[in-house]
């Protein structure tokens, strides 16, 4: 899909003005069974690339997305582009990294060009490492003083603190798998590669040398994060652990995804951890160490994951390679895998927890412990059920046992389902005759004829039943 764009400061950037663009609709995904739902948006919604690098979420609501075709931003209905044709003091349109700090300054990451910090409506450029791909920045943290982290592919641990950067060269010889940083709640900046992690406190950065307090070796160390309530996830010698100054926290044992490389970390509101990985699509920890997957069959466009947000809503956000962006929702309503995929007109529990379900002219379907029995049929309507446990449909009677016996009402047709009504006893009138409103309830013709007597028939009355040669009539509202 071209892209329709035209030139806008980027003052305008930040005071929220859009590019025209085409409105993004999602694909969505509802697999039965699964617990999340799952958005979809790729280049025919309005990406300028299906590959999404980095994505945040900045405190005034927007997602920033990271793209080799572009800074995008998205506010749920429309993406934003911004290049290096259309934006002034942005260097490149390959973006790699992104970062809102607590002044609220995004720092953008390229893949060749250095680091960017967009700050009144200006891009300022700032060389952390070597130029080219060699420099190009992995990770960026804030410690709790403000101070702003950096850490580059060749090992160049830099901060930037009250206008000024300052860079040291760390030259670590370990091929650059690795290199990420995270500043602890209790103080602590912690450096990784892949042979392992140490940490520093912040104020005894110097730029011709540092000072170690800890140092943890690895037989390989795949990703570090910091803890919204204190400690650090350490994804590292094939075990899901986080530590803090104290000890050990928790430990979830090994990773479930294999060999797949880690990608992307990110905790949830809750703060559990939430992993997105290279082919094996995202794990979503709880609380005790269990974990969802979701993957190509839970919804997600692909399981070649590069990033995760987890907005202000609760929603997890992942940028995918090839997929696009995906948004995770969590259901708040499951459907049973077992049932059908059909539009159900009523519900209805019996004395034993099963559930009926109608579906019209599909018929009805038992659930219970699981397990599905289907019935074909033309019901319209479940009307509950009765104290000998026979189940109620339109006005038939069923019993969920291999013997079946059941009675219709002639020209009788329910067409919503409406309030629940206890009947004490029902009856049937061979013609409709008055029909008057009590303040309780309807009451129909004065019987001649008992057809069934319970003491705890439950009907789901519609205000819009017709009756059309027959009528029914309620003793005790």
């Amino acid at each position: 899909m071209p892209k329709n764009c035209r030139a806008l400061p980027l003052a305008g950037l930040l005071l929220g003005a859009l590019l025209s663009a085409p409105s993004a609709t999602a694909d969505m995904a509802d697999r039965p069974g699964s617990h999340f739902i799952v958005d979809s948006w790729s280049t025919g919604e309005g990406l300028p690339q299906s590959s999404v690098i980095s994505v945040i979420q900045t405190r005034d609501g927007y997602l920033w997305l990271g793209t080799l075709n572009g800074l995008v931003r998205f506010d749920g209905n429309r993406f934003t582009v911004f290049d290096e044709e259309k934006t002034p003091g942005l260097n490149s349109d390959r973006i790699i990294y992104l970062f809102e700090d607590s002044h609220t300054n995004l720092w953008i990451g390229t893949d060749t060009t250095g680091v960017g910090l967009v700050e009144d409506g200006k891009i300022k450029n700032f060389e952390v490492g070597r130029a080219g791909q060699e420099g190009k920045l992995t990770s960026v943290c804030e410690d709790a003083t403000g101070t702003v982290w950096f850490y580059t592919a060749d090992s160049h641990l830099a901060r930037y603190q009250k206008g000024k950067m300052e860079t040291l060269g760390l030259n670590f010889p370990t091929p650059p798998i690795c290199r990420m940083i995270a500043a602890e709640k209790s103080g602590a900046l912690w450096v990784a590669d892949v042979s392992g992690m140490f940490s520093i406190r912040p104020e005894n950065f110097n730029p011709r040398a540092i000072v170690v307090d800890e140092s943890i070796r690895a037989e390989r160390l795949d990703y570090i994060l910091a803890g919204r309530n204190g400690g650090i996830w350490r994804l590292m010698d094939g075990r899901v652990q986080k530590w803090k100054s104290s000890g050990l926290e928790k430990d979830f044992g090994a990773y479930p995804w294999g060999n797949s490389v880690v990608k992307a970390a990110c905790e949830d509101k809750e703060g559990n951890l939430i992993v997105g990985t290279w082919g094996a699509g995202v794990f979503w920890y709880d609380a005790n160490g269990k974990y969802e997957r979701i993957s190509r069959e839970q919804g997600l466009s692909s399981a070649f994951v590069l990033s995760l947000c987890m907005d202000r809503e609760g929603n997890l956000w992942v940028g995918t390679d090839g997929g696009g962006l995906d948004r995770v929702k969590t259901k708040i309503f499951n459907t049973p895998a077992e049932l059908l995929p059909w539009t159900a007109l009523s519900l209805s529990e019996d004395a034993r927890g099963g559930l009926w379900v109608a579906f019209n002219a599909h018929g009805l379907s038992y659930c219970r412990t699981n397990a599905v029995q289907n019935f074909s049929g033309n019901l319209e309507i479940v009307l509950g059920g009765d104290a000998y446990e026979d189940h109620w449909f339109g006005l038939s009677v069923f019993r969920p046992t291999p013997s079946r016996q059941s009675f219709r009402v002639s020209g009788t047709t329910c067409r919503s389902v409406g309030v629940v009504i206890r009947w004490d006893e029902l009856y049937m009138a061979p013609s409709a005759t008055t029909m008057n409103e009590n303040g309780k309830g309807r009451q129909y013709a004065v019987p001649r004829r008992v057809v069934q007597r319970s003491s705890t028939l439950l009907v789901l009355e519609s205000p819009r039943m017709s009756l059309a040669r027959d009528a029914l009539w309620h003793n005790g509202l």
